[in-house]
């Protein structure tokens, strides 16, 4: 937050990481707004960060693909066919 509204200070607050820049005088529903989607935003960045990290275990390289319907076979083949081309 800040008394200086211009776009320099603006660029370099977002450099240094700042989420917005909030100029005064502010207006306080604004100011909750942007509270409730900064927040959410780290949410969603430690639900990502948690997915990511639960895929890899679950599917890690060179695990083999579970299978055995006749669907899944063609699917085999169709991945032995197209493992060969660019």
């Amino acid at each position: 937050m800040t008394a200086q509204n211009t776009m320099s200070n603006a660029i370099d607050a977002m450099k240094r990481g700042a989420y917005d820049y909030v100029t005064k005088p502010f207006d306080l529903d604004e100011v909750c707004a942007l509270t409730q989607r900064a927040l959410e935003r780290q949410r969603l960045s430690r639900d990502l960060t948690r997915l990511e990290h639960e895929m890899r275990r679950r599917f890690e390289l060179g695990v083999e693909i579970v299978g055995r319907s006749a669907p899944m076979q063609e699917i085999y083949k169709t991945i032995g066919r197209v493992a060969q081309a660019e």
